[in-house]
Formats: C-alpha cells, structure tokens, sequence
C-alpha cells in the first residue's frame, strides 16, 4: 500500500513525478516522450499538466523541430522551496 505525504494532499502524483523528473533527476531539458518513458505513463497523459506547468511559469518550453523539451524555469520564485519539497 502507498504511504501518503502531506504533498500528496497538495499536488497530484502524476505532477509530482514529472516534477522530480524535470527538477530533481535531469540535468537537461527533456521531451515529452522522454519524461513519459521515465515515469511509466502514456505520452498523452502528460500534455495537460506539462502545459499547466509551463503556463504558470514552473517551467520553460522550448520547440526544436517537431519536439518540445521542457526544464525547470530558472526564474521562478518558489523553484529552490520546490525542489527542496521533492527531495523530502
């Protein structure tokens, strides 16, 4: 059975999870099948909280090609408390 954090109260666990991967486990920007790959889920599944995530400003997107890679957003304010939050 899985053990709740006060976290998982807050965000949901599919955003946790892109989260660790964009913010805590990467050292480069990643596409979108990249980070489903690592976390285990549909491509698809992803396209609404990447967007939610990129449009407040939590991440950055960048187009090359046909490909969107996504990273943490170094401007935001509440990136280091964040990143601080996943690694507990």
């Amino acid at each position: 059975m899985r053990q709740y954090n006060a976290l998982d109260s807050i965000v949901p666990l599919l955003r946790q999870l892109i989260l660790v991967e964009l913010i805590v486990r990467s050292q480069r920007p990643l596409y979108r099948g990249e980070v489903a790959h690592r976390i285990g889920v549909p491509t698809s599944s992803l396209l609404r909280p990447l967007k939610a995530m990129t449009q407040s400003g939590v991440l950055l997107a960048t187009k090359r090609g046909r490909e969107v890679n996504y990273e943490p957003n170094p401007a935001c304010p509440f990136l280091p408390e964040l990143r601080s939050l996943l690694l507990k």
